[in-house]
């Protein structure tokens, strides 16, 4: 391999739930945690294999990091991404090449992801960039000198976003960490490494000095004075920033003298991913009950209401899931993901005007919201605006070149306009992206049955059935064709397993149809096979 080339891997097993593959999952049995990293160990082994049967490690650098740690229930916090402790927020970071980094070589001094970027373009032998912020630790590796970093900004501001409450931002050095919050915390890290011992109170001196030295840090850098402004009067390249680093899609922020201190509602946080883990475990009627203690007790906990109503909707129970989003938008916590959410399942009912409204809503808060504008397309295909649908969908693919589902619902709209051909080509687009995407096999049988190819188009339909046997147009369309080639039996059995899987808010009218045709169907088997009971 000659050329030159850079690759970005991200492992993301070990996070909630967790659940290691096998054989890891024997091996760390109740362990589950350290079996995701052992996983995930084994994974990036392969990685250095494969790197140096291709003769390629010596000329490649290598940096493993994280975003993050886990809390694993120290300070009560079991995941992250809500605190600012030592627990979640160090992480490890191993520069590797033979060649131009001394082996074994260990940096006891302070750095930041921030220094990753410099890093690589120092030993690289590319010139810096100037407005980056972070610094070059070659020196440290050559063990020429001393460069630490001082101080390091850290932030969480996920519990304001999301919840509504107050957002963290604080100050690290080697000795000390400062935390700004409603309740302010100061840890000794050298005597107290845990952060158990709050000494705020005890050393107010030390605290106010790193609370300037904090705010300074604040004022010369954009992106830290994020918590500290409403978020409708940011500007568009600062909302930009932000929601390419998955901070925000235009989220409801409330008054910042109201917020809770997250420290005291990392219960309801807990709950809150416990609730999770049950939906996605099957257990929908013990997450209904966490979620529903959660908003009588923390009403303003913006996304409980979008996980809750999908909780809902797993359990067939659209209405409920509908009137919960209406109620959080009465609330005024219209994120635009929750709105895209309600969009969606308006259209699923059949209620497509107010769907469009709610999702042109979303498009304009957030114009950069990939699955609104291919909602929106899908409710436009529903009301027959083809070439208005097309668009939408267009702009969802710009904005994410891998959603298979807008580019299967771009294949439908060509299907629509009986452009087979286009149709076809970007069903197969689908496919290649992911191959477990039911309706794009369906899609294409379609296209494939409309030009004559019937057993190509059987073919895909039986794909189809395979990968997802609650499919429903898939078992509708099977149906009737085999009902027009005269496989009587055939037709019974996938029209009778479509009124089994497929949902009747959606399918109200069809439902009502196959119902007429099953019972014909079973009449007329009766009389052409008296002795057999047509199932």
């Amino acid at each position: 391999m000659e050329s030159r080339f850079f690759v970005w891997i991200h492992y993301f097993d070990p996070h909630a739930p967790y659940e290691p593959p096998p054989p890891f999952n024997r091996e760390y049995a109740g362990r589950e945690y350290k079996g995701e990293i052992a996983y995930s160990d084994h994974a990036f082994g392969e990685l250095l294999e494969k790197l140096n049967r291709l003769g390629l490690t010596e000329k490649t650098l290598i940096v493993l990091t994280s975003d993050h740690g886990e809390g694993l229930g120290e300070h009560r916090e079991k995941t992250h991404g809500i605190f600012i402790y030592d627990s979640t927020l160090r992480v490890p970071l191993i520069f590797s090449n033979p060649k131009i980094i001394p082996e074994s070589k260990e940096v006891e001094d302070q750095v930041a992801l921030i220094d990753v970027m410099p890093t690589v373009l120092d030993l690289m032998g590319c010139n810096p960039i100037p407005e980056m912020e972070g610094n070059s630790l070659r020196s440290l590796f050559l063990g020429k000198k001393s460069c630490p970093r001082q101080l390091c900004y850290i932030e969480s501001v996920a519990a304001m976003l999301d919840r509504n409450w107050a957002p963290l931002q604080g100050i690290r050095s080697e000795k000390w960490k400062y935390i700004n919050a409603p309740e302010p915390e100061l840890y000794d890290l050298q005597s107290d490494p845990e952060e158990n011992d709050n000494i705020y109170d005890k050393k107010p001196e030390i605290a106010m000095k790193l609370k300037e030295d904090l705010q300074k840090m604040i004022e010369k850098t954009p992106m830290a004075q994020m918590p500290q402004i409403s978020e409708n009067k940011m500007d568009e390249e600062t909302r930009e920033k932000l929601r390419s680093l998955g901070y925000i899609s235009g989220r409801y922020v409330r008054g910042e003298t109201s917020r809770h201190d997250p420290k005291a509602m990392i219960g309801w946080d807990n709950l809150f991913n416990d609730a999770i883990i049950a939906s996605e475990t099957g257990y929908m009627d013990r997450a209904r009950e966490m979620y529903d203690e959660i908003l009588q007790n923390q009403p303003d906990f913006i996304r409980v209401y979008e996980y809750a109503a999908y909780n809902y909707y797993k359990m067939g129970k659209i209405t409920e899931a509908i009137a919960l989003l209406e109620q959080a938008v009465e609330r005024h916590a219209a994120i635009p993901s929750l709105l895209a959410r309600l969009g969606l399942y308006y259209q699923e009912i059949g209620k497509i005007e107010e769907s469009i409204h709610i999702l042109e809503r979303v498009i304009k808060e957030d114009n950069a919201h990939a699955e609104a504008f291919n909602y929106l397309g899908v409710s436009y295909f529903k009301k027959g605006l083809i070439e208005v649908a097309i668009s939408s969908f267009k702009r969802s693919l710009d904005l994410d070149t891998n959603y298979s589902m807008a580019r299967n619902n771009l294949g439908n709209c060509y299907l629509a306009q009986k452009d087979y051909a286009l149709a076809i080509e970007e069903y197969k687009k689908a496919i290649a992206e992911d191959g477990r995407l039911a309706s794009a096999f369906n899609g294409l049988a379609v296209a494939y049955y409309r030009q004559g190819l019937v057993d190509d188009a059987l073919h895909n339909w039986e794909i189809s059935v395979a990968i997802d046997s609650g499919q429903a147009d898939t078992l509708y369309n099977l149906g009737r064709v085999h009902l027009r080639l005269g496989n009587k039996q055939k037709a019974l059995e996938y029209f009778t397993l479509f009124i089994e899987k497929a949902p009747p808010q959606k399918y109200t009218e069809d439902i009502k149809d196959v119902k007429q045709v099953i019972e014909r169907l079973k009449k007329e088997l009766r009389e052409q096979y008296p002795s057999t009971t047509p199932r």
